[in-house]
């Protein structure tokens, strides 16, 4: 399979090119900040709670009734234990596992 992409300069901006789920926990960051996380289930709740890349850590952001397809406007360090809904991280590359 040709990827004309490969070669594309992925900045923060751009699409991703791989996905993990993340389990949530209060105090791990993910391996490397996700660029993004999409919510990919409520079937547990609707509730995502996120530390943006530069918050310092307690400095919780809370979403509450977010649907599937939701994406917070923020690179994401850790997804909370408050979170009740699946995520998953967006990432550049394999490379970039999730804790």
């Amino acid at each position: 399979m040709g990827d004309r992409y490969n070669n594309v300069n992925l900045g923060p901006e751009g699409f991703g090119r791989a996905s993990a789920t993340v389990t949530p926990n209060d105090g791990t960051d993910l391996a490397d900040v996700a660029k993004g996380v999409v919510v990919t289930s409520i079937g547990g709740g609707t509730d995502l709670q996120v530390l943006p890349a530069e918050n310092l850590d307690g400095e919780w952001v809370t979403f509450v009734g977010v649907q599937v397809g939701y994406i917070p406007p923020f690179q994401v360090r850790r997804v909370g234990t408050a979170t009740t809904c699946t995520v998953v991280a967006v990432l550049d590359d394999r490379v970039s596992i999730v804790s």
